[in-house]
Order: structure tokens, then C-alpha cells, then sequence
């Protein structure tokens, strides 16, 4: 671990290992574990790879982005490949994260992105990607799913955040 971390546990810089940041990683891991059904473990493991691809500053850019995709789908001794629904949402959220970036500073009105947390930016780009990009979720239950998410990563006060945010782009979605 001393190879990829300082002392205060930045993660490391370099693209082929994956972002781990040691006090968070240990409770996330143990909090994951309490998420239930194949679907919500593959949005999970699509938040874990946005927020290592955000640690890593390259979320900004779609290429890098989906060469962080194709290197978590291959089996490594850290971990086991991303289900299919977590590359599916990954590369939608990719393909429309300029997009999606602007939805959520539209919604967020007062909170800029910059200072958001990165996990609960993670959450909300699925979320929205959900919403907006994907008709085989229905908005409600992408709501549902991201606040869900959001109680075990970042508590009760970010899910709240997390739900009014995405149930306000659901609703305008439906209208």
C-alpha cells in the first residue's frame, strides 16, 4: 500500500491501479455489502468507477474515461470484472457526461459541482444518466436506487440531497 499512498492516503496517479482511498475504502466495502439485488451492486460498482475515474481527474474527459472502462473490465487480483449493467451505465454516462454535468448544475442551483462531494456526484451521474438516457429505467425507481446508494455511502443528509435532485429531473422529465 505505501507505493500508492502517502501518508495522509492520496491516491495514486498512476491509471492502471485502481483508485483506493484507505479510510473510506475499508467502510464502503463493509456498507456495499449491505446493498441487496445484482442490479443495484452493478450501479455500485458504476459509482466505485466514476468516483476512481473523478480521484483520478480524467472524468471530464469520455476517452479516458472509457479507457478506465475496458481496463476494470478485465479480472485483476484487486478485483472481479464489472458486471455488464455496470458498463453499460458507465459508457452511457461517458458518452453524455457533459451533458449530464449540466443537468446537474441546473438542478442543483446554489451547490456548484466543484464543491460537491465526489461520491455524491458519482451517485447523481448515474442517476441522472438513468433519468434522461436510459428508457429501460423508469425514472422513480433510478431515484429510488441512486438514494438508496446514497444512505450507504454517504449517509441520510447526501441521500437526501441525492433524492431531491434526481426526483426534480424525474418530474421534469415526465412533464
Amino acid at each position: 500500500m505505501s507505493d500508492q499512498f502517502g501518508e495522509k492516503g492520496v491516491a495514486s496517479s498512476n491509471p492502471d491501479k485502481p483508485a483506493f482511498i484507505p479510510d473510506s475504502h475499508q467502510l464502503i466495502s463493509t456498507e456495499v455489502d449491505k446493498l441487496t439485488g445484482s442490479r443495484t451492486k452493478a450501479r455500485a460498482r458504476a459509482i466505485d468507477t466514476l468516483y476512481e475515474a473523478e480521484i483520478k481527474k480524467i472524468d471530464q474527459d469520455p476517452e479516458r474515461l472509457l479507457e478506465l472502462i475496458e481496463k476494470r473490465q478485465q479480472c485483476t487480483t484487486a478485483q472481479t470484472v464489472l458486471p455488464e449493467m455496470s458498463v453499460q451505465i458507465l459508457k452511457g454516462v461517458a458518452e453524455h457526461i457533459h451533458e449530464i454535468d449540466l443537468i446537474i448544475s441546473q438542478y442543483s442551483r446554489d451547490w456548484p459541482i466543484d464543491r460537491m462531494p465526489l461520491v455524491d456526484l458519482a451517485i447523481m451521474r448515474v442517476g441522472v444518466w438513468e433519468i434522461r438516457f436510459n428508457p429501460e429505467i423508469d425514472g422513480p425507481v433510478a431515484v429510488s436506487e441512486a438514494a438508496k446508494i446514497g444512505r450507504v455511502y454517504s449517509g441520510v443528509r447526501s441521500a437526501a440531497f441525492i433524492n431531491a435532485l434526481l426526483d426534480s429531473v424525474s418530474k421534469e422529465e415526465l412533464d
